[in-house]
């Protein structure tokens, strides 16, 4: 699903080029769930951000299915992120003038991938049912969360990737969100790499990648 070879990804600053990304290599298979774990400012976010085509990479390559992120033009690479690949924040991201159910269908729609069925399952699954029409200032976090894992899933993905999912939220909601993240990835056969600082967290996982000084510990 994920094949990373050789990546490096550096960053100019006014005292010189710096090298956050010295040459990593993995893979990850679909339905398979990856924590991603190291200190800050070790390039966590920095390769999440690569290889969702975000920002672009100095050397190697980042394959999706069959795509080659670094050969794709910005127009391709915004259409993996609609398709292929959806990234879910601490912050939630939701739509503020939308409701707990436009939130949720609303890149599905933009995808043309929209199943009232399956998104109904999903609003079931993550014990949204009662909460279809409020605004995301009506939710609590960990409700806003599960909206957000509700419209990622609803696209469904070949990959997510989720940069500290669960910062925002105490740690009995953190591991019910992770838990049901885990679940629909098994579901779905969906990848996951997941970002976090939480070893508790990154235990969940199947597995446990360690970045450290631009490498795989």
């Amino acid at each position: 699903m994920l094949h990373v070879s050789n990546l490096k990804k550096s960053y100019s600053t006014p005292q010189g080029r710096v090298d956050v990304i010295k040459g990593l290599s993995f893979d990850i298979a679909a339905g398979e769930t990856v924590a991603l774990m190291g200190e800050s400012g070790c390039g966590k976010s920095t390769l999440l951000h690569v290889i969702a085509g975000l920002d672009a990479i100095d050397a190697g390559s980042i394959q999706v299915n069959s795509s080659k992120i670094e050969e794709l033009d910005e127009a391709a690479r915004a259409n993996i992120r609609r398709y292929d690949v959806s990234l879910i924040f601490q912050q939630f991201n939701l739509i503020t003038s939308l409701t707990v159910e436009g939130n949720i269908g609303f890149e599905a729609k933009l995808a043309g991938r929209f199943d009232a069925s399956w998104q109904n399952s999903l609003v079931t699954r993550l014990g949204l049912e009662d909460l279809l029409a409020r605004y995301p200032e009506q939710l609590s976090g960990g409700q806003q969360q599960r909206v957000a894992i509700a419209r990622t899933f609803a696209t469904k993905p070949s990959l997510i990737l989720a940069d500290e999912p669960t910062g925002n939220l105490d740690e009995a909601t953190s591991d019910a969100v992770i838990d049901l993240a885990f679940d629909l990835v098994k579901e779905t056969q969906a990848a996951l790499l997941m970002a976090t600082h939480s070893r508790r967290l990154a235990e969940k996982a199947d597995r446990i990648l360690r970045l450290k000084g631009g490498l795989l510990a």
